[in-house]
């Protein structure tokens, strides 16, 4: 199954001309040892890590498509009220099986674009070059940058960090 939401990403970033590289780990045995691992051997950056925590919007029912999207450094958190209020939405963060329906992909392996939804970028990461984030599965990661992102999700640069 992981396989399928790698080649779905894969296929999104193809077709939409996005500049982006999956990285793949090793194996899945412990995969917050492997994610630790992969870090460490391909010598990225955790600072330039990015998460993408999806919310679902309250004001409308539980369908695909009524996702808003905060994307924030890997060692950051989401201000709730933050998001409430420059989405216009009252929010609760999605559960595992309401991030696969939102998405189509698995919690751990979200990536900050792909799907539909109302997207919203820390604006502490507008002047990062080089990011990694969600890439499918939780076996992979992305490799990109903010400006590919922002091409690809047109999400809104707003201060919604911790």
């Amino acid at each position: 199954m992981q396989q399928e939401y790698e080649e779905k990403l894969r296929d999104y970033i193809r077709k939409n001309h996005i500049k982006a590289e999956q990285i793949f780990f090793e194996n899945l045995v412990d995969h917050k040892e492997n994610v630790l691992k992969t870090i460490k051997e391909k010598e990225i950056n955790f600072n330039d890590i990015i998460k993408t925590i999806i919310f679902i919007d309250l004001n409308k029912n539980l369908e695909y498509g009524n996702a808003v999207v905060a994307i924030v450094p890997a060692n950051s958190r989401v201000n709730k009220d933050k998001l409430q209020k420059v989405s216009n939405s009252k929010v609760k963060i999605a559960g595992a099986e309401e991030v696969l329906i939102l998405t189509g992909y698995p919690t751990g392996g979200v990536p900050p674009f792909g799907f539909k939804g109302k997207f919203y970028l820390d604006k502490i990461l507008i002047n990062k070059n080089v990011v990694y984030a969600g890439g499918g599965s939780i076996r992979t990661l992305i490799k990109t940058s903010i400006k590919e992102i922002l091409k690809a999700n047109k999400s809104e640069i707003v201060d919604i960090g911790e």
